[in-house]
């Protein structure tokens, strides 16, 4: 049997996403700081999916904020 979902926790299991983009708003990282975290954990995501058995990996399902 096939599965999919609709979406996926995106923020990160400690919270890496809303740290980085509050070092970004303050001026303590850059773009390209955000930009690699941001890639890291949607791959990391993917892969979590993957290894649960869902057949049908959803796209379009990150944002930076909300």
């Amino acid at each position: 049997m096939a599965s999919h979902i609709v979406g996926y926790p995106r923020m990160g299991l400690k919270r890496e996403l809303k740290f980085v983009l509050e070092s970004f708003w303050d001026g303590k990282s850059s773009a390209d700081d955000l930009k690699k975290v941001a890639a890291d954990l949607r791959s990391s995501i993917w892969k979590q999916m993957a290894n649960a058995g869902i057949k049908y990996i959803p796209s379009n399902t990150f944002s930076y904020y909300d």
